[in-house]
């Protein structure tokens, strides 16, 4: 599968962060020259003209929104890309159509399988990467130090079935579900 990211601003940037962290190789572009920008974020990066990088499976879209537009001509097909809209605007969705934006961006986009993402996180703390003390390495979760297995049925009193927790004990103090609750906590 091949990953292009339109856009090195502030977003563009922390996503390309990430697949260089990783060394997984994306086409980067942009309206402006890219090429010191990528060399400086990892060897990953590589350079092209937005024309070549729309050819990829994944197209990330990191520039401005106003830009969405011109992007979609730029491609000779979409169908079967998988768009990820990274975008935001501050267009009144009556300017789109009554469409949210994103909703916007895929009407021009026919055959492509768009989705919004990045747009939850500041973009500084975005290029920060994982952080967070359970999963950061994936200790948690990782098939070393937590073990699987087969889903049991609980019958509740009232004749409700539900699914219990699958997950067995974490041989790491201190992984936790979102809930707080220790990890094969059944």
């Amino acid at each position: 599968m091949s990953y292009a990211i339109i856009g090195l601003g502030k977003i563009g940037t922390a996503i390309a962060q990430a697949f260089a962290r990783q060394g997984i190789e994306v086409a980067v572009a942009g309206r402006r020259p890219v090429d010191a920008l990528a060399a400086q974020i990892g060897p990953s990066l590589i350079p092209q003209r937005i024309e070549d990088a729309v050819k990829a499976d994944v197209v990330i879209l990191a520039m401005p929104f106003a830009a969405y537009r011109e992007i979609a001509q730029v491609a000779e097909s979409w169908q079967g890309k998988i768009v990820i809209d990274a975008t935001n605007t501050f267009t009144p969705p009556e300017e789109l159509g009554g469409l949210p934006s994103t909703a916007a961006i895929a009407k021009v986009l026919p055959g492509a399988k768009v989705v919004k993402a990045f747009n939850h996180l500041p973009a500084d703390v975005l290029a920060q990467g994982p952080t967070t003390p359970q999963g950061a390495d994936g200790s948690c979760f990782s098939p070393a130090t937590t073990t699987r297995r087969a889903p049991r049925w609980r019958l509740s009193s009232t004749g409700s079935a539900s699914l219990r927790s699958s997950w067995g004990s974490s041989t790491r103090a201190g992984c936790s579900s979102r809930h707080g609750a220790t990890r094969g906590a059944d």
